[in-house]
This record gives C-alpha cells, sequence and structure tokens, in this order.
C-alpha cells in the first residue's frame, strides 16, 4: 500500500489507482473481501476517488465496504466507523450534506467511546461535523461546535497546529456568515500570523490565506 501512496502523492493518480486494485485483488484473494486490511485499501481508494472528483464511483465503493464492515465487525465497531466515515466525506464532497450530518453523531460517539473526547482524531472529524452544519446554513450550531473544538485543540495541539488553524478558519468563515466581519477578520489575521511564522511567508497555505 505504501508505493501506491507514494504514486498518489505524487499525483500520478493513474498507477496509484492501479496499484490500490492490484492490492485490493490480492489481499481478497488471501485474506478475504471483509478483512480489516482489505477494508482498509478500499477506503484509501474510495478517498482517492473523491479528491479526484469521481464521487460516484466513491460513494458505490465506501456504501459497499461499509455494508462488508457491519457484517464483519458490528455496527459500533472502530473498523466500520472509519468505514461511515469515508461515507461522510463523501457525501460531503458532492454537496449532500443532510445525509452526512445524519451519520456524523454515530461517527462523533464512536470516536468519543473509543479513543476520547480530545483525542486529535475526535476533534478533527467534530470539525468537520461542524463545517457540515455551516453547509446546511445552522449557523448557531457551527459555531457552537468550532468554538468547542478550537479551545480543544489549542489545549491538546497547540495553536499553531494545522487542524488547530482549519478550525479557527472554519470559525471565521460562520463568523463572515453571521455578518460578524470584524471577529471573522481577528480570526483570520491570527491564522496567517501563526502560517507566517510557522510555514513562512511563500508558503501556498498562507498565501491561500491571503487570498
Amino acid at each position: 500500500s505504501n508505493i501506491a501512496v507514494l504514486h498518489q502523492d505524487a499525483a500520478d493518480y493513474e498507477l496509484a489507482e492501479a496499484k490500490y486494485r492490484e492490492l485490493i485483488e490480492t489481499r481478497t484473494r488471501v485474506f478475504g473481501a471483509a478483512h480489516e486490511d482489505t477494508i482498509s485499501l478500499k477506503g484509501s481508494l474510495a478517498g482517492m476517488l473523491a479528491a479526484l472528483g469521481r464521487t460516484d464511483e466513491a460513494l458505490e465503493l465506501s456504501l459497499a465496504n461499509l455494508e462488508l464492515a457491519v457484517e464483519a465487525f458490528g455496527e459500533d465497531h472502530l473498523v466500520t466507523t472509519e468505514c461511515r466515515t469515508k461515507v461522510f466525506e463523501t457525501y460531503f464532497k458532492m454537496g449532500r450534506y443532510e445525509v452526512a450530518a445524519q451519520i456524523s453523531e454515530d461517527i462523533i460517539t464512536t470516536y468519543t467511546r473509543v479513543y476520547g473526547p480530545e483525542h486529535p482524531k475526535t476533534l478533527k472529524f467534530k470539525g468537520s461535523s461542524a463545517s457540515c452544519w455551516m453547509m446546511l446554513g445552522n449557523h448557531e450550531r457551527a459555531r457552537s461546535e468550532f468554538e468547542d473544538v478550537l479551545e480543544a485543540q489549542q489545549r491538546v495541539l497547540g495553536k499553531g497546529h494545522r487542524d488547530t488553524l482549519a478550525a479557527q478558519v472554519g470559525l471565521a468563515q460562520v463568523a463572515q456568515l453571521q455578518g460578524l466581519l470584524t471577529e471573522a477578520e481577528v480570526h483570520m489575521q491570527g491564522v496567517l500570523e501563526l502560517q507566517r511564522e510557522i510555514l513562512g511567508p511563500e508558503h501556498i497555505n498562507t498565501l491561500g490565506t491571503m487570498t
């Protein structure tokens, strides 16, 4: 799987897809379709397809993968939750925010039980859930969730961590949607200053924040 990831990181997506499918076929033959490693590889392939805009293919693969995980491990198992997260991410990319929001609560519940409420993985997904509510126009809920996530991430990960900065950007976006332009500007300026300090003034993320 490392070779497939290397091709993906190098933007050689055609080769990466071929390698993922080859590995999936081998793992399915050796371990079975419902083995944890096979399911994980399918999830990685689905994530890449979604990132490439091939969301219909990604959703079909993610839903089939989730069904296998439920049958093999049960509804509340971590493997199943990781599959459900891929489904959430795909629906989000498709703009199907209502469906994504419906499954986000189950994911948060499992991550909280398995990792704890302030584990980086739990907090990162809570940030994704907040983004979903923002896209649905529920700005009050999105704001509340972003504030909780940001406070915990600043304490657990530090103010300059990329997940913390992402939550602060999300909070700025909600503030802007609520017409709180001064607050939004303060948040974005804080993000920009940290990016300049940590990443440098010419890093792509820093430049993206400036624009």
